[in-house]
């Protein structure tokens, strides 16, 4: 890993801490961090832009500084938080809403950081606000848009600051990135949840009547109405726990049922797991994943967060939610090769992988020692796409690519080989 600060590179690094997370249900929208210690003796000014990368110069995140000191005269130690932290400092003024673009309220929260530091997804370009909100933060206004219209926030992998639907498609991680299989815990049973919306409308309130008034002066008066969804898969035993949700004055009659809906299913289910996996950047907060579970399943869940710990690969234990089993089966590639009227099996490798979940695997090449020749043996295809609804054995034939006899090097089918050092990269 290593740390740009305006054009200087750092790559002498310790203690690296980064743990990036997002919420699904934007109940709250974290400022994201990392640290790090840098051997060197320059001075860093807080407030400098900082980005962390990985070797092959993948951006992990670019935040800013807000700590900077030497912590001795060849150590600098910083620490750098995403710029939602800025969306702190300023507030908005008491607004009422009526049918007003997601996208024209983002570009008043974000007119200090400029258009280009944040981008909303296509599938919100529709998508409108009506009702109050209060004068508050910038960055409380992102959050309540975004749990209203079923947004999430991501700060990592990103130069930006993304506004992104959770997606209902599932990535699987492979058993050779699982370290082990999910650590599974379980909350308390949410028995139900309620929701309010408001309506408004302009005029006089009488005595009794909500109202609420905009920065401009002009008084609404406001009518709350209750809605509540209660979950029947919770035990008749299980005690009264109730999520409200009575202070969002941006949910109205048309948006309160997709937002009930999204919450029971990010609350009802109780099972949470972590699960410790090799992570170079391919896993991330907000993503649906699948990962191995106990015997022949899988388990299905959103990840929330991803604690990362950084050697000759990445690791990072992923916080996942809710989680649901799902039954999986068994895939056998047995990768074979024809040889003198004989056909050997070399290679056989397992996956287990969701039922009925289309996945596509990156076939290998396989080493084989043979009749005093050592064999690179190429598959016939580069892949294998399978949907499978029971266990499946695929046969994959493989043939010659490089043949070594009494040390001579024979290249028979290869798109490309790179020799250095006696050592043969195959592509």
């Amino acid at each position: 890993m290593k740390i740009k600060i305006g054009n200087k590179v750092y790559t002498e690094i310790k203690n690296l801490s980064y743990a990036p997370e997002t919420s699904i249900d934007s109940d709250c929208v974290p400022v994201n961090q990392f640290s790090a210690d840098l051997i060197t003796d320059d001075d860093i000014t807080a407030g400098s832009d900082i980005e962390l990368r990985d070797d092959l110069d993948q951006l992990w995140a670019k935040y800013w500084v807000t700590f900077a000191e030497h912590v001795d005269q060849f150590t600098v130690r910083v620490r750098a938080e995403s710029k939602i932290s800025i969306l702190d400092r300023k507030t908005m003024p008491a607004t009422m809403y009526s049918n007003t673009p997601v996208s024209d309220i983002l570009t008043g929260i974000f007119s200090d950081l400029g258009s280009s530091s944040y981008s909303l997804d296509s599938s919100f370009s529709a998508a409108t606000i009506s009702g109050f909100m209060p004068h508050h933060s910038r960055r409380y206004r992102l959050q309540l848009i975004c749990f209203v219209i079923g947004a999430y926030v991501k700060t990592f992998n990103t130069d930006k600051i993304e506004i992104l639907p959770l997606s209902n498609q599932a990535t699987y991680v492979p058993k050779e990135k699982t370290f082990w299989k999910p650590a599974v815990t379980y909350k308390d049973w949410v028995t139900a949840i309620t929701v309010k919306y408001f309506s408004y409308q302009q005029g006089t309130p009488a005595t009794g009547d909500d109202y609420v008034k905009d920065d401009q002066g002009v008084t609404y008066i406001q009518t709350a109405t209750e809605y509540t969804i209660t979950n029947t898969d919770a035990p008749v035993t299980a005690p009264p726990n109730i999520i409200e949700v009575s202070d969002v004055q941006i949910i109205n009659a048309g948006n309160v049922s997709a937002i009930l809906t999204r919450l029971a299913s990010t609350h009802f289910g109780r099972t949470v797991a972590e699960v410790d996996v090799i992570n170079n950047r391919e896993y991330e907060p907000g993503q649906r994943l699948y990962t191995y579970g106990i015997g022949k399943q899988l388990v299905l869940g959103y990840v929330e967060s991803a604690t990362f710990s950084f050697g000759l690969q990445a690791r990072s234990k992923l916080h996942m939610t809710p989680i649901e089993v799902r039954e999986a089966v068994e895939l056998t590639l047995k990768y074979t090769w024809a040889e003198s009227g004989v056909k050997l099996t070399v290679l056989i490798e397992k996956h287990l992988l969701p039922k009925s979940y289309q996945y596509t695997i990156q076939n290998q090449y396989v080493e084989l020692s043979w009749q005093k020749h050592r064999y690179v043996l190429r598959p016939q295809t580069e892949t294998t796409t399978v949907t499978l609804t029971t266990d499946t054995v695929i046969e994959i034939p493989c043939y010659v690519a490089l043949d070594e006899y009494n040390g001579e090097l024979s290249v028979i089918s290869v798109d490309e080989v790179t020799v250095s050092e006696g050592e043969a990269d195959i592509e």
